[in-house]
């Protein structure tokens, strides 16, 4: 029997926020001021029914995982993404775990020449000098300057610069409250040449390093800033330099970390705004000891380097069957992957998919914040009789061998 329907206007809310790279916790008074998280309050409502657990495995009854299924985790919780390597490792399927070029960049860079890294929370306890690269990172996380560029524990507070790629918007430096020290407008077709004159000069003595632009805040004195400044961060939104390209650019960055790390120090830390993802991502290699994309064969985990750089057509020509989940409440949009089953957060409208419960209002889990230092539980705000995408997950073995699909096991 059908069970009530909530009302259409009651209003959804979470016990943290996952829209962005913070996870703000929900009883933060500074949440009320986030204003990307009140336009999706404001867009959002609860309105399902309770779900007989028969209907909702409906389209699951023709899907049997095999070598031949791809598992795609585009954002999901701690214990979605371990079902998810115990599925893969008891069919023989690929699990993927959907990539930015962003990350790509950062990854190679970071693979091939070394990092300087840092965290959010160490960024609030001991920065002198904050330096924002794009706009991305702070129209994706308008709490970011409130939360974590004032210190509560140094005597003096840190200095802030922001370099935007768009003129109109230098003056905005996002929605924050806080304005920055200092403001920098580089097109973005300038910043690799922008950030290799600064790295050049900053290995000069300070006495023979030159102006270089005129804005509203000159170059030249962000120059001063980082070389006189003992504990420097650069931070942008990972998802801003998305071409190949831009790896050239996170290597100007990581050379200038480099030559101020010789006297003092200076880190980088691009910032991941999809924390499911990142979640999904950490669980993976270190279950698997695979970036990205793992496959069981035989005794262990596997890699294969032919699936590198793929494209979603790409994906999509290679495997036959794709499960798609995604179980976090979020404003981004799926990605456009012909699923032949999606486990969702949001409403089922489509043939193949099933609202699954979302972490954070219908049910718990465990979630790594998008600078990957901090782990955060999810409380579950408004427990619902929604399946969880684990425990679907978890079912799918069960339903492999009901169909007569031997299951892929060690060869021990």
């Amino acid at each position: 029997m059908q069970g009530p329907v909530h009302s259409s206007d009651q209003r959804l809310d979470s016990s943290v926020c996952t829209l962005c790279a913070l996870v703000c916790d929900s009883r933060l008074s500074l949440i009320n001021h986030c204003t990307r998280r009140n336009r999706w309050l404001n867009s959002v409502s609860v309105n399902h029914r309770l779900v007989d657990r028969g209907e909702a495995l409906e389209p699951l009854s023709d899907l049997v995982v095999d070598t031949e299924t791809l598992i795609w985790l585009d954002a999901c919780d701690v214990q979605t993404a371990r079902a998810a390597v115990t599925l893969a490792k008891q069919t023989g399927a690929t699990i993927h775990v959907g990539q930015s070029t962003g990350s790509h960049a950062v990854k190679s860079v970071m693979s091939n020449s070394g990092w300087f890294g840092t965290t959010l929370s160490e960024v609030a306890a001991r920065s002198q000098l904050i330096v924002t690269l794009g706009d991305g990172v702070l129209t994706e996380s308008p709490l970011l300057a409130e939360r974590f560029f004032r210190s509560r524990t140094q005597v003096s507070q840190p200095q802030w610069f922001h370099i935007s790629a768009h003129e109109s918007s230098v003056s905005a430096a996002s929605e924050s409250q806080i304005a920055p020290n200092g403001r920098l407008h580089w097109p973005y077709a300038t910043w690799f040449e922008q950030l290799s004159n600064l790295a050049r000069n900053i290995q000069q003595p300070v006495s023979q390093q030159p102006e270089l632009v005129t804005n509203e805040y000159t170059s030249s004195e962000l120059l001063a800033r980082l070389s006189s400044a003992e504990h420097v961060v650069w931070i942008w939104d990972i998802d801003d330099l998305h071409f190949g390209t831009d790896e050239l650019i996170v290597r100007r960055m990581l050379s200038i970390a480099s030559s101020l790390s010789e006297t003092g120090r200076c880190s980088l830390l691009p910032l991941d705004m999809n924390v499911g993802r990142v979640t999904a991502e950490e669980t993976l290699l270190w279950l698997t000891g695979c970036p990205g994309t793992a496959c069981w064969q035989g005794d262990r985990w596997y890699r294969s380097p032919r699936y590198s750089g793929y494209s979603l057509d790409q994906w999509s020509d290679a495997f036959s069957k794709i499960l798609l989940v995604s179980n976090l409440p979020s404003d981004r949009s799926l990605p456009n992957l012909p699923a032949t089953v999606t486990l969702q957060s949001r409403p089922a409208v489509r043939q193949g998919e099933i609202q699954v419960a979302s972490v954070g209002i219908e049910c718990s889990g465990h979630l790594f914040r998008g600078d990957r230092g901090t782990v955060h539980f999810a409380q579950a705000t408004q427990p619902h009789n929604l399946p969880s995408a684990a425990q679907l997950l978890t079912l799918l073995p069960q339903r492999a061998r009901a169909a007569g699909t031997p299951e892929v096991t060690d060869a021990s």
